[in-house]
């Protein structure tokens, strides 16, 4: 059996048209955070962002089979993301709820990012993603800490929590970069 969190989005979309269960699982978890990053930036509520993260589901539930360029999946996520944002930025807008002040949508429309920079942006977020997650665990961890985890651990703190001497955490460093560039360039980061 393979390892799906490691499978091509081409090769995943291919199973969910299949009707394989794990590999839906393996879409949301893998596309999730892409589309909740697209409706963070449009500064919707958390019941706001879960309504439209399920009817993005949905959207792409229905029309899998219709989608042609599966190498572009993540493409077509953060587009069905970016504009079922918008509908609901128009129909916040339309049908104001008492209970949303106009500040609130004012905040929402003016929010609402470019359209190409955004999903630019979220598809190499998702590719990131991609990326870091299959390096091994010291990598990952390493690379955490230093780009994700704010203040920024000193080396001797780093060196401390990998087990590893302070000496040596720049050099892995370096490798852990140079093996995420070489994946990065592998899921196509660089056409992007």
């Amino acid at each position: 059996m393979t390892d799906i969190a490691n499978t091509s989005d081409a090769k995943l979309a291919a199973q969910c048209r299949a009707g394989d269960e794990d590999a839906w699982r393996e879409f949301i978890r893998r596309f999730g955070p892409l589309m909740y990053g697209i409706m963070h930036r449009f500064n919707f509520s958390s019941e706001e962002r879960d309504d439209i993260f399920g009817h993005v589901c949905l959207l792409i539930l229905r029309h899998i089979n219709e989608l042609r360029r599966d190498n572009r999946i993540a493409a077509y996520v953060a587009t069905t993301t970016y504009h079922e944002c918008l509908a609901r930025v128009k129909e916040l807008n339309r049908y104001a709820d008492p209970g949303l002040s106009q500040h609130h949508l004012d905040q929402l429309t003016e929010a609402a990012p470019d359209q190409e920079q955004l999903i630019t942006q979220a598809q190499r977020e998702h590719l990131l993603n991609r990326g870091l997650g299959q390096l091994d665990q010291r990598c990952r961890q390493l690379l955490e800490m230093l780009f994700y985890e704010s203040p920024t651990p000193t080396y001797v703190e780093i060196a401390e929590r990998l087990g590893v001497k302070t000496s040596a955490v720049g050099p892995i460093r370096g490798r852990c970069l140079t093996r995420l560039r070489t994946l990065l360039k592998q899921l196509g980061f660089e056409k992007l």
